[in-house]
């Protein structure tokens, strides 16, 4: 299945996922839909990927408030990772990785390396 062929059926099942109230986007969430649909096919693909990351941000704020106490891993996912608090809201960090600031650190975590405590 071609690039575009992929984003137009994901795009269908989004809406089939909204009117069936599966899904409820939030207003950032609805925006980038709205952009990708009025893109040219070539740079769909690009701009779906992103959609995905935002998506993601948006999943874990929606489970993990700031505040909440999570246990995260600044490398390698390994041992038992080490306690602290979300300190904002999940993002977007350079338009290629879903983050989160915790408590005591400078740096951000990757989304990947954040579970709830």
């Amino acid at each position: 299945m071609t690039p575009a062929r992929r984003i137009r059926k994901a795009l269908r099942e989004l809406d089939g996922a909204i009117e069936r109230g599966e899904v409820t986007p939030t207003q950032e969430e609805a925006r980038a839909v709205g952009v990708l649909r009025g893109m040219a096919a070539g740079r769909r693909e690009d701009a779906l990927r992103k959609l995905v990351l935002v998506a993601q941000c948006s999943e874990f704020n929606r489970r993990v408030p700031v505040g909440t106490r999570v246990c995260y891993w600044p490398g390698i996912r390994d041992g038992l990772g080490i306690l602290s608090q979300t300190r904002t809201p999940a993002q977007v960090l350079g338009g290629h990785t879903p983050v989160v600031w915790v408590e005591g650190r400078t740096d951000c975590i990757a989304l990947s390396h954040v579970e709830i405590a």
